[in-house]
């Protein structure tokens, strides 16, 4: 427990994540990467989009870290837990007034596929 963690009372606004892919028409068509795929573990971003209605882009305080997003606003509250390490540096945030919905876009950092080979101690002369 952090002290912006404890229920002040404040709702919890909806919020959508959404997982983002950059892809080459070659990509596309012919489907030339043998490695990535469309499925999420090839994501190259995560963008999150919350439902602030009745808010206001100065009022918002945003918190972002390589595990989880932190938003305060003076009616709503939220902690979101992300599915991937993002760099928290290289994201953006944009408030889109018509829709009253924050967008954080994060990117996501590249884990290592795969293990290294490791031998067994009986393999070992």
């Amino acid at each position: 427990g952090d002290v912006d963690d404890l229920d002040d009372g404040r709702p919890q606004p909806e919020y959508d994540l959404v997982y983002k892919q950059r892809i080459s028409p070659e990509d596309l068509f012919l489907g030339i990467d043998p490695i990535r795929h469309p499925g999420t573990a090839c994501s190259d971003e995560i963008v999150l989009k919350i439902k602030l209605p009745g808010a206001r882009m100065a009022d918002i305080d945003l918190d972002v870290r390589p595990t989880f997003v932190r938003m305060q606003a003076p009616k709503y509250k939220l902690k979101a837990y992300l599915p991937e390490r993002v760099d928290e540096q290289r994201g953006h945030a944009k408030w889109d007034g018509a829709k009253e919905e924050l967008v954080v876009t994060l990117p996501v950092v590249a884990q290592i596929q795969g293990k290294l080979p490791t031998s067994m101690s009986d393999e070992i002369d």
